[in-house]
């Protein structure tokens, strides 16, 4: 069969890799369709997975759909069921995950799905094994595309839930990269009062007002940004989602939210700078997020499924796997939004 892989600094390949057979184990899956993420182009960049530069053998790949060839051990699951999967890998036995918060279990963040040289292949390919109880059944009613962004969008819902977004809450996302442009969707979907955006590139500012997910996107640059987001806002925002991962805007952001704001970080930071005092003394509650949580992840499923969450204006380009290295370049040079492959 054929899969991706990623040999060198910013170069993949197409290869011809040994096919998969049913293990009694896992659930073997025919992927119908697979989306590039973030973090698949950072390895694209950094030649390899993260402490695995030039050295990766794994297929990269975790937000896919497909249809069941066999289910293994579930009990749930039937040959030909369409499906998409959570890339988590939970042990089930340490204090997190008997808490339900699978998502933060060491095993998940060393050993997951595409994402890990200690992991397992992903679903850049035509077929890919994974373990039942990280495989959730679709309707027919999405299509393979729709299917393969389930996962960002349940990073997305994931930030949203944690910052407690309601219908009156009026919501700033900084960066209108495919998380924010998730973020503002979900946040959307989820009935916000008010949606606004900053960026600073113009392409994508001109993408997010096409996609219409916000009711207003702002050049992140303008000298009077700040001036103009308060004014917008009527004074003050009761919500931040960060998705730029950049110190500097999230200053900012952090000076535009109200008192019991909600700051909600979504890109991964290293460090910024935050006035401790404005912080207490306003309970704005600050909070980190990583990947997603069981519920959300079907909470975007079914608000898919329903129509309130459309996404089909944020993919830009559909290929084959054989088209993976110009897909990945024109990542890079931010020439496209979202690309999903479909083998």
């Amino acid at each position: 069969m054929k899969a991706i892989k990623i040999v060198d600094v910013k170069k993949v390949e197409v290869r011809a890799v040994p096919d998969l057979a049913p293990n009694g184990r896992d659930v073997l899956i025919q992927v119908k369709a697979s989306g590039i993420c973030g973090s698949d182009l950072m390895f694209f960049r950094n030649g390899g997975f993260i402490g695995d530069q030039g050295t990766s053998t794994k297929t990269p790949g975790h937000e896919f759909c497909g249809v069941v060839v066999d289910p293994g051990a579930s009990r749930t699951l039937k040959k030909g069921d369409r499906v998409v999967i959570m890339e988590l890998n939970p042990c089930g036995e340490c204090d997190l995950c008997k808490a339900g918060r699978i998502n933060l279990c060491m095993q998940t963040l060393l050993v997951s799905y595409g994402c890990n040289e200690n992991g397992f292949d992903g679903g850049m390919a035509e077929y890919c094994l994974v373990r039942p109880d990280m495989v959730v059944k679709i309707p027919d009613s999405l299509s393979d595309i729709q299917g393969a962004l389930v996962e960002p969008a349940a990073i997305a819902m994931h930030a949203v839930l944690r910052s407690e977004v309601d219908a009156k809450s009026k919501v700033l996302v900084t960066g209108a990269g495919p998380i924010g442009l998730l973020c503002a969707a979900v946040a959307r979907a989820m009935g916000a009062a008010q949606i606004v955006m900053t960026e600073i590139s113009a392409d994508r500012i001109k993408f997010a007002r096409e996609c219409n997910y916000a009711d207003a996107v702002l050049n992140g640059a303008d000298a009077d940004l700040k001036d103009k987001l308060l004014e917008i806002s009527g004074g003050s925002f009761s919500h931040v989602l960060e998705c730029t991962g950049v110190g500097a805007v999230a200053a900012v952001a952090m000076d535009l939210l109200g008192w019991a704001g909600h700051f909600q970080m979504v890109a991964i930071h290293g460090s910024f700078e935050l006035n401790m005092e404005t912080t207490s003394m306003k309970e704005i509650d600050v909070r980190g997020g990583f990947y997603f949580e069981p519920e959300g992840f079907q909470k975007v499923i079914d608000l898919m499924a329903a129509g309130r969450l459309n996404l089909d204006k944020l993919v830009t380009r559909v290929a084959k796997l054989e088209e993976a290295q110009s897909c990945f370049e024109s990542l890079d040079a931010g020439s496209d939004a979202k690309i999903v492959f479909v083998p």
